[in-house]
């Protein structure tokens, strides 16, 4: 589950003119294809569903809702710590998506998703993991419509991790989030 905005707080602004507000509700599969002693290389896939709450703060006063579904697919870098009780990632994924409810900025219909994470995982109960990290995304629609003027937002991402495989043999992990 997370949260994404293009302001969070007094803390962190990117100056736009709009307000993009997103709940993501997420299911995710990490496979480890590459391992070293503290470190390991997976593939990621996910597939997302959110809602979302626009609006154009220089000319409407009220927020229209929407939604966006969609996958994407990229690569975790991940350092463990402490054996397998604690790690950092960074995780980079892109993928199609479709999107409603922003219509000064993004046409309905077909987008791209492109996002970084910065994470870490830590070990609640044996294969159990919580996770948490910050992340920036932007979403356009690659000039195929218009308008596409593609919104930014800062991300906050948090869930349950699940591994299904013992980490020495090769590791698949389940992240989910209600």
């Amino acid at each position: 589950m997370g949260y994404g905005s293009e302001k969070i707080g007094n803390f962190i602004d990117m100056g736009s003119d709009y307000v993009y507000r997103i709940n993501f509700y997420r299911f995710q599969y990490n496979y480890t294809f590459l391992k070293g002693r503290s470190w390991s290389l997976e593939a990621v896939g996910l597939m997302q569903f959110n809602t979302v709450k626009y609006m154009n703060k220089i000319i409407e006063d009220q927020f229209t809702n929407g939604y966006e579904f969609g996958i994407n697919g990229g690569l975790a870098l991940r350092k463990l710590i402490l054996k397998d009780n604690l790690s950092f990632y960074l995780l980079i994924t892109s993928g199609p998506h479709y999107i409603s409810g922003a219509p000064n900025l993004q046409i309905q219909g077909f987008i791209f998703s492109n996002n970084i994470y910065f994470g870490i995982d830590v070990k609640v109960a044996k294969r159990i993991y919580l996770n948490f990290g910050p992340g920036l995304r932007h979403i356009s629609n690659a000039e195929t419509r218009h308008p596409n003027f593609g919104i930014n937002s800062i991300l906050i991402n948090g869930g349950i991790v699940i591994n299904l495989q013992d980490f020495k043999k090769g590791e698949k992990r389940l992240t989910g989030s209600p």
